[in-house]
């Protein structure tokens, strides 16, 4: 099975009863994310108008939702929403892959040097890893936790 990249991909904005912009995300099925909102979002009480916009694949809806995100400042994208901080001018010339400070994805800046891409990123890799590993119907590996065992200990 195929990652699904090139399929349509929607981008919803949530707003509450002043019309102000409470939530930017996208997906590929829409129905199914909004009801995961429903169960595991605290705000889902707060919504009063969607705003769906269509996208012809993951990427072009991914860079939408980023661009929304840093327009509107929604209250509950904490995790992307710089809005805080102040943003940079661009520079002028291309920034190179593996300079350690960009990532080299989307070419924002990382959290530390450590890491491999930015937030948004390593979000984004690792669920396509999951969706890849489904599709070949293995588990996904998970970061182990926790002082590793002693390969000799009995139990």
């Amino acid at each position: 099975m195929e990652f699904p990249v090139n399929h349509p991909h929607a981008l919803y904005v949530m707003y509450n009863r002043k019309m102000e912009p409470i939530y930017v995300g996208f997906s590929r099925n829409l129905f199914l994310r909004l009801q995961y909102h429903g169960y595991r979002s605290p705000w889902i009480e707060e919504i009063a108008a969607i705003k769906v916009l269509w996208y012809p694949d993951r990427l072009q809806a991914r860079k939408a939702e980023a661009e929304h995100i840093l327009k509107l400042a929604p209250k509950y994208n904490q995790h992307h929403n710089h809005s805080h901080l102040q943003v940079a001018a661009p520079p002028e010339k291309k920034r190179s892959r593996g300079d350690g400070i960009h990532c080299p994805k989307c070419g924002n800046p990382k959290e530390s040097r450590t890491k491999a891409y930015c937030r948004l990123c390593m979000r984004l890799y690792e669920y396509e890893q999951r969706l890849k590993s489904a599709a070949r119907g293995t588990p996904a590996k998970s970061k182990q936790r926790g002082r590793p065992k002693n390969k000799n200990q009995n139990l």
